[in-house]
């Protein structure tokens, strides 16, 4: 479920994330060796976790 296409062809995990509001979430994954670069995976409610299948 968090397993995202980037702009590059590749699937990578985004595992990173921050809570915005209660259930909502934006998952993203960092971006060079900059600070302040990401690629944003997905934006919406909490995904499914083992904890919380929803």
């Amino acid at each position: 479920m968090r397993i995202f296409r980037c702009p590059d062809g590749e699937d990578r995990t985004f595992s990173w994330h921050m809570s915005v509001e209660e259930y909502w979430r934006i998952h993203f994954f960092p971006y060079d060796e900059k600070p302040g670069k990401m690629i944003i995976g997905y934006i919406g409610k909490h995904l499914p976790t083992v904890k919380y299948p929803n």
